[in-house]
């Protein structure tokens, strides 16, 4: 990172090169790393624990938890190297900016498994509703391992071909792009059950009090969780870096590259609200959970189950 001899650096590097400069070459950012440090830390915890109920609890190898165990094990990883990259202050820059890449790739696959699982309930819920095998667990397997190999290729390739600047403009545009996709599918699926439920409200007893009335409340409620938690963690830092890309704000806002480190702590923070959404809303990896804690207490070994389904 070239300076002007006084320290400041000279205005030819995107914002995220700056910022990973102050953290490994200043001391200027040492309350916000150690923030992000905290937040890293209980993003690998909590994915960590979802991690290993799937490892340990036989039950809850499921198909449809093939996505659940992928988005906790990227956010966990993405933790990894990005407290790795804050801690390491030996390494060089160059060094720095690989864990970073390392980070993003994990990032990239965190994002692309919510597409993933929100374009998977669209096609059991609203394309093929009576086909239970559409979605085999071979099938979701393999779009899962598609997904990591494609998104670190991606990296790979852009760092390689010294696109760095690339990669993250890229990731962000489509952050932006995606949080509408999500909203169009989310509503789809919001629809055609509210829209299912009003049809069986007729065949329904009036003493009938279950949950089945209320699964348009709830499913809105789990969408309202997911796409407020994406927008309020990404957006920030895609329109940060995005309005940098055009308009070279850290060079001639004096504070943009300090609200650019504020900001990337809300992604980290994302790591920590997928596993308590994404875990907790499933009924098996709560009732996992529940019991682990119980035996715990109870200071009694957990038999885990030998069924898989």
């Amino acid at each position: 990172m070239e300076t002007n001899g006084t320290g400041q650096f000279i205005c030819n590097y995107p914002v995220f090169e700056m910022y990973i400069y102050q953290i490994t070459e200043t001391d200027r950012y040492e309350i916000n790393k150690v923030i992000l440090k905290i937040f890293c830390v209980i993003a690998i915890i909590l994915n960590m624990f979802v991690i290993l109920q799937f490892i340990v609890e036989k039950e809850l190898r499921k198909r449809s938890h093939i996505f659940t165990f992928s988005l906790a094990f990227s956010d966990g990883l993405f933790a990894v190297f990005l407290l790795i990259s804050v801690i390491l202050k030996t390494v060089s820059l160059k060094s720095t900016v690989i864990l970073a890449c390392i980070a993003i790739s994990a990032s990239l696959v965190s994002l692309l498994t919510l597409l993933a699982i929100a374009v998977e309930r669209l096609v059991v819920i609203v394309l093929f509703p009576f086909n239970p095998n559409v979605n085999s667990a071979r099938r979701l397997f393999t779009i899962s391992a598609i997904i990591w190999f494609f998104s670190f290729l991606f990296t790979i390739l852009m760092y390689t071909f010294d696109r760095v600047y690339a990669l993250e403009i890229t990731i962000n545009i489509f952050n932006v792009v995606l949080i509408y996709i999500l909203h169009i599918i989310y509503f789809m699926i919001y629809r055609s059950v509210n829209r299912h439920e009003k049809k069986m409200e007729g065949h329904r007893s009036r003493g009938s009090n279950t949950s089945e009335r209320n699964a348009s409340t709830k499913l809105l409620k789990t969408f309202t969780i997911i796409l407020f938690s994406y927008a309020f963690c990404w957006v920030p830092l895609n329109v940060t870096t995005l309005l940098d890309f055009h308009y070279q704000f850290s060079c001639t806002k004096e504070h943009y590259v300090d609200a650019y480190a504020i900001i990337l702590n809300l992604t980290v923070l994302y790591a920590v609200i997928n596993p308590l959404v994404y875990g907790w809303r499933y009924t098996d990896i709560r009732k996992s959970v529940k019991k682990r804690l119980l035996c715990k207490k109870m200071n009694v070994m957990c038999q885990p189950s030998s069924t898989i389904i």
